[in-house]
């Protein structure tokens, strides 16, 4: 029987090879507010109501009084992955089909509480998410041949995760900002937040299915038997694989700079700047892998007993050596069960990690050309780049290893335009139509892409919205259509983190999309 501090062992070589679940979604949220959401997001240049403090905070000059704003995102993805089969040794647990997102709706807030205590000051703080969503697939079922009936009477063993979702990423990162805005010229404002979060949340759950003979020098030996039963036409592939089930949680704590600078050029031309800086998410949690190794059914071990007994008996039997042939063919049936004992055992360590949260800078313009109608337009660049490589520690026990996970991200830029037209502009009633359009880039290059990312391809939004004010109170509604094209991957990119049959990306078909509906609720006094 294998020994459990082997397989400890291959459980920790395996984990070299999977620090990459520590970035596996990193969506961006620009849910802020239901009426900059309907125009597109594209609020940098024109920022005249309380979700500049995430836009660009220098526009809180703006706003007049006390100035209350609260808005509800309901986000819900929909997409599916087919994923192309392992190369040979090709794996039937992989499910090769369209395999469903699973379904659920995030729930993204976020608020705003502004006042003026003195002329041309702005002083108040806000609450956002500007990172988090996930997604959750059922992509492996468990062959037969990990399945232990018998010799042994160990019991089957599922996947975990929810209603067996097992490849899934739950990400949540939550700033509260104060935030003070000051118009220092007629015209002309700076406003700067200092956000913290102290619970920046991190979930994740893959399975890898590595090669036997190349996770631990112990199973080289597998190769020779590999090799025979595939002479006689009885290997199976599953058998020539692990199964590696990782799941990581971990919590951390991150500031923020959010920095603006506004200027009202004329009546019907403003322009805006701002910058989103992050210090890097220090992650702190655990990372429990369980590695489950095949074992042997009815079948299966008797399509195998029956090689080594008729190759023992040919290359023996026929040179008069039956005394070792016996002892040759008692070696190879333990050597049979050593390798395919259908044991599992899990591993947990510590794990920390320093994650990037990437620097965005925006420019945008916002024009007035007729009375009633505003048209903003900004353009958004995104450090992504800044995940090209994450330095990650493991530890177990007193041994800690330190690892570097190669993610090759790229910089992205954003480029959004939006309207707003006054239908309504009566006293006490104000009635307003909003549209608006922005398009990104995935950052995600093939080598690194994963279904547990949300934005498998470059995301093209199509937004619109209502506002309507009635005296001291508006209510504001957004909906918006993320499309992206399918992207097809064709090749599996395998060992960059040391472990040569470990696979770093999942190559197959993505095809994603989302719905976004934002309330909002402003008060002003």
């Amino acid at each position: 029987m294998i020994r459990r501090g082997t397989v400890i062992l291959l459980g920790c070589l395996i984990m070299l090879g999977s620090v990459s679940l520590w970035a596996s979604n990193g969506s961006q949220i620009g849910t802020v507010g239901a009426r900059s959401t309907a125009m597109g997001s594209s609020f940098t240049g024109l920022a005249d109501d309380w979700s500049a403090l995430f836009f660009n905070p220098a526009g809180l000059t703006q706003l007049k009084g006390t100035t209350i704003g609260i808005s509800y995102a309901l986000i819900t993805p929909t997409g599916t992955y087919q994923p192309h089969a392992y190369p040979s040794p090709q794996f039937s647990g992989l499910s090769t089909s369209a395999n469903e997102l699973r379904e659920q709706t995030f729930h993204v807030p976020a608020i705003g509480l502004f006042f003026q205590p003195v002329e041309k000051l702005t002083l108040g703080f806000g609450l956002y998410a500007p990172f988090g969503l996930g997604a959750e697939f059922d992509l492996y079922d468990v062959p037969p041949g990990f399945r232990t009936d018998d010799p042994t009477g160990r019991a089957n063993w599922d996947l975990s995760g929810e209603e067996g979702y097992e490849t899934g990423s739950d990400h949540e990162v939550v700033f509260f900002q104060p935030t003070v805005a000051y118009e220092i010229f007629e015209g002309v404002s700076l406003g700067l937040g200092v956000g913290y979060t102290q619970r920046g949340k991190l979930e994740l759950n893959e399975v890898g299915v590595p090669l036997l003979v190349d996770a631990d020098p112990q199973f080289a030996q597998a190769a020779a038997l590999f090799n025979l039963f595939e002479a006689y036409g009885v290997m199976n592939p599953d058998h020539e694989r692990l199964m590696v089930e990782t799941n990581l949680t971990g919590k951390g704590s991150s500031w923020n700079l959010n920095m603006g600078l506004h200027v009202d050029a004329t009546d019907w031309l403003s322009v805006g700047v701002s910058a989103r800086i992050y210090q890097d998410l220090k992650l702190k949690g655990t990372m429990t892998q369980t590695v489950h190794l095949p074992g042997l059914t009815e079948e299966s071990r008797a399509g195998y007993e029956g090689v080594i007994e008729t190759y023992v008996a040919t290359v023996y039997d026929t040179l008069n050596m039956g005394a070792d042939s016996l002892a040759t063919e008692m070696l190879y049936k333990q050597m049979l069960y050593q390798i395919f004992p259908g044991v599992s055992q899990s591993t947990k360590l510590y794990a920390e990690a320093d994650l990037p949260l990437p620097t965005s800078l925006s420019f945008g313009v916002a024009l007035k050309p007729i009375d009633r109608l505003t048209l903003t337009v900004s353009e958004t660049f995104t450090n992504w780049a800044s995940w090209n490589e994450v330095d990650v520690n493991l530890q177990i026990q007193s041994t800690t290893t330190s690892t570097a996970m190669t993610l090759s991200w790229e910089d992205t830029w954003e480029t959004a335009v939006g309207a707003e037209y006054r239908v309504i502009d009566a006293e006490k009633v104000k009635l307003d139509l909003r549209g608006g359009f922005y398009m990104v880039a995935s950052p995600v290059p093939d080598e690194t892409i994963t279904p547990t990312l949300l934005d498998p391809n470059d995301r093209n939004v199509i937004t619109a919205g209502l506002g309507l004010e009635l005296g001291k109170i508006q209510l504001n509604v957004a909906y918006e259509k993320v499309m992206m094209a399918d992207r097809d991957v064709t090749d599996y990119e395998w060992g960059a983190n040391g472990v040569d049959s470990w696979n770093e990306n999942y190559a197959g078909v993505y095809s994603m999309s989302a719905d976004v509906i934002t309330f909002g609720l402003t008060f002003t006094r």
